[in-house]
Parts: C-alpha cells; sequence; structure tokens
C-alpha cells in the first residue's frame, strides 16, 4: 500500500510541472548565480533565439550582477557592463510558471525590450503595459536618473 501511495505522488508531482515551468531556477533568488540562470539549459536557448545578434551585448550588459531577486514571482537579475554602470546596463526577467522572458537593454541612451513567445494570450511582447512590475521599475530608473534613487525625496519621513 505504501508503494502504491509513493507511486501515486511521485506522478502527480510529474504532471503538475509542465514543460513551460521553470520552477527549478526558484533556488538561485536571492543568491550570486546570475550564469548559472542564464546558462541553465532550458533558458539558454530561449535566451540566444530571442536575443539574435544582441546576445553578447545582452551577457556584457549583465557582467557585473547583484543577487537573482524574486520580484513578484519572477526571476530578475539586474547589472552592467564592466566600468559602465549608468551607460551600459540590463535586465534580465522570467516569469517561473510559464518560462515567459523579457529583457531590456540599455544601450546609447535608448532602451530596447525583448520578449520570448508567449504560450498565454495574456502576455502581449509589445504591450508596455504587460510588462511584469521588474521592468517597468528599471524603466523608470533608468529614465528618471539612478542618482534619484539612491537620495531620500523631501516628502519621506523616516521613523
Amino acid at each position: 500500500m505504501k508503494a502504491l501511495l509513493l507511486f501515486f505522488m511521485m506522478m502527480c508531482s510529474t504532471f503538475a510541472q509542465t514543460k513551460d515551468d521553470f520552477s527549478h531556477l526558484k533556488q538561485y533568488g536571492g543568491d550570486y548565480y546570475s550564469d548559472q540562470v542564464l546558462d541553465d539549459a532550458k533558458v539558454n536557448p530561449i535566451l540566444k533565439k530571442m536575443m539574435g545578434k544582441e546576445y553578447k551585448h545582452l551577457r556584457d550588459n549583465l557582467s557585473v550582477t547583484g543577487a537573482v531577486d524574486v520580484i513578484s514571482g519572477d526571476l530578475v537579475i539586474q547589472g552592467n557592463a564592466d566600468h559602465k554602470g549608468g551607460e551600459e546596463m540590463a535586465i534580465f526577467d522570467i516569469n517561473l510558471p510559464s518560462g515567459l522572458i523579457r529583457t531590456a537593454i540599455f544601450s546609447n541612451g535608448k532602451i530596447t525590450i525583448y520578449c520570448s513567445k508567449a504560450s498565454d494570450e495574456y502576455f502581449k511582447s509589445t504591450d508596455f503595459d504587460s510588462l511584469p512590475y521588474s521592468i517597468k521599475t528599471w524603466v523608470a530608473v533608468v529614465n528618471y536618473g539612478l542618482e534619484k534613487m539612491l537620495q531620500k525625496p523631501a516628502n519621506v519621513t523616516m521613523k
């Protein structure tokens, strides 16, 4: 009976993880393993196809990163090229349940956003409103100044 129960539990967990499920990457949240995420066997081919000629540019602009973040259930990596903070920057965001990847590159004063093909109609690759919070926030910080993010605004009180 125990063997049957164990078999049933294993089958349920196998079927619960879809082919688009990237939850195995969750283990990197909060750590400094951005290369393991970007080089993952499931992520990397999608990223290379999505980015095309800009793949190396993305990787260069993510050569200096902080910890891998988990923001609203997405895994997020932000960074810049060596000695080029504020000039050459990028962000990577992957939705773990769907595997939908979005990236953005800031270069020569312009931001270009990329999106992998969505299997879900909710996600429109050309719709700014459907971008995740991480990408929208990053765009705002890049556009309105990194230095402002580090300064306490006059209308904020600390207690």
